[in-house]
C-alpha cells in the first residue's frame, strides 16, 4: 500500500565557534544535534508499513536522522617572507557523527500477508538498529612557491581519512533466517 504523504517532525540546534583567519591561523568548530521522526513513505520495500491498518505504530526515527554531528576545521599559514615555514599552509578537517538508523528485516514474508517486500524481525520497530558512528580526519599541506612576480606554483599533499578508519555507512539489515523469525507452533 503506497501512502500519498507522510508526517514528520524535526527538532534540533547547533553551536558554532569561529576564529577567523588572522595572525596566521583560524579555526571553526561546529556541533549540531537533532531528532528527526517520521512515518514511512511506503514507496520502497524499506519504507513500507508493517500493518497498513495501524500506520501510527510505525512512527519512529527517520532514515535521515543523524543525532549528533561535530565538525572542526583548522588552517594555519606560515609567514610569507622569512623562516622555515615560509609559504606553507596546513589545513585539517575533522568530522564525527553518530550512527545512522536502519530497520531489521526477516528476509521473507513472515506474516503471510503477501505484501511486497520483507517483514521485520519479530516485533522490532522501524529504524531501531543503530550503526557505527562516522569519524574522519582530512589533512592538507601546501606550499606557495613564487616563480617570479606574477607566477606561483602550489604543490600540495592531501590525506583523506588520515587514520584509515573503516567507516561503514550502510549495512545489510536482512537476516533471512527462517528459524529465527518463524512464529512458534
Amino acid at each position: 500500500m503506497a501512502f500519498p504523504g507522510t508526517d514528520s517532525t524535526y527538532h534540533g540546534g547547533f553551536l558554532t565557534l569561529n576564529k577567523r583567519l588572522s595572525g596566521g591561523w583560524g579555526v571553526n568548530v561546529h556541533y549540531a544535534f537533532s531528532k528527526t521522526l517520521d512515518l514511512p513513505t511506503g514507496y520502497t520495500f524499506r519504507d513500507v508499513f508493517e500493518d497498513p491498518l495501524h500506520i501510527r505504530r510505525d512512527w519512529g526515527v527517520s532514515n535521515q536522522h543523524v543525532g549528533h554531528r561535530f565538525i572542526a576545521t583548522f588552517i594555519g599559514e606560515g609567514p610569507t617572507r622569512w623562516g622555515l615555514t615560509r609559504g606553507f599552509t596546513l589545513s585539517l578537517i575533522t568530522t564525527v557523527e553518530s550512527g545512522r538508523f536502519a530497520t531489521l528485516f526477516a528476509g521473507f514474508d513472515v506474516n503471510g500477508d503477501l505484501e511486497f517486500g520483507t517483514d521485520r524481525v519479530g516485533l522490532i520497530g522501524r529504524n531501531t538498529y543503530q550503526g557505527d558512528r562516522f569519524m574522519q580526519v582530512d589533512l592538507r599541506l601546501a606550499r606557495k612557491i613564487p616563480l617570479g612576480e606574477r607566477i606561483r606554483i602550489e604543490p600540495l599533499l592531501e590525506f583523506f581519512n588520515l587514520f584509515n578508519r573503516a567507516n561503514v555507512t550502510q549495512v545489510d539489515t536482512v537476516y533471512g533466517c527462517l528459524l529465527y523469525t518463524s512464529p512458534s507452533p
